[in-house]
């Protein structure tokens, strides 16, 4: 089903998530960190099925208690007001993933396009996760908007940002790596 090559880059994306989850800047409640840059990038470079595997991995890894989220790792994670932000990467990889592989001409622009896209779904997921829990009473977030404010208007230009540098690298990483791509 997949080659050693995919196996390769599927574990160094996860790794990556991994280590961007430290590679952060504390705002309260949602921490500005680097993984959604490397969701964007893999799910660019690898494409739907292999990015959704990586990033499934890294989730997995983390709510089986190793160190790999932001604040840790464990089942209870659950509970923290930024895993719907990890939930979402996974529909995030999964649609930009498609959406680059079926687009014609693969440019910046087309790439970036995509990359914001792909963080609008996560945070329609974080935000809506945040909800949940603050709906259940298992947060503490006064209203509507300081949720949006919270988990959207401190970080959403940071993000739209990211998606340029990962369209960029992916045009170079395609270039580096042609037969790894997943369009081949």
């Amino acid at each position: 089903m997949f080659k050693s090559r995919d196996i390769a880059f599927i574990s160094v994306f996860t790794a990556l998530l991994a280590a961007g989850a430290y590679i952060r800047i504390p705002f309260p409640v949602v921490p500005l960190t680097l993984q959604t840059l490397f969701v964007l990038i893999a799910a660019m470079f690898l494409g739907p099925v292999r990015s959704a595997i990586s990033v499934s991995v890294y989730l997995l890894m983390g709510l089986a208690g190793l160190p790999v989220f932001t604040s840790g790792g464990g089942i209870f994670y659950v509970f923290s007001p930024t895993f719907g932000y990890l939930i979402g990467f996974i529909p995030s990889a999964l649609l930009m993933g498609w959406l680059y592989q079926h687009i014609g001409r693969k440019t910046f622009l087309s790439g970036w396009s995509i990359g914001v896209a792909g963080v609008i779904l996560i945070y329609i997921c974080g935000i809506s996760y945040m909800f949940m829990l603050a709906g259940s009473g298992k947060i503490d977030v006064p209203s509507f908007s300081g949720i949006f404010t919270l988990g959207f208007a401190v970080t959403i230009l940071a993000d739209i940002f990211k998606s340029a540098v990962a369209s960029a690298a992916v045009l170079k990483l395609r270039s580096a790596f042609p037969k790894a791509s997943h369009d081949r």
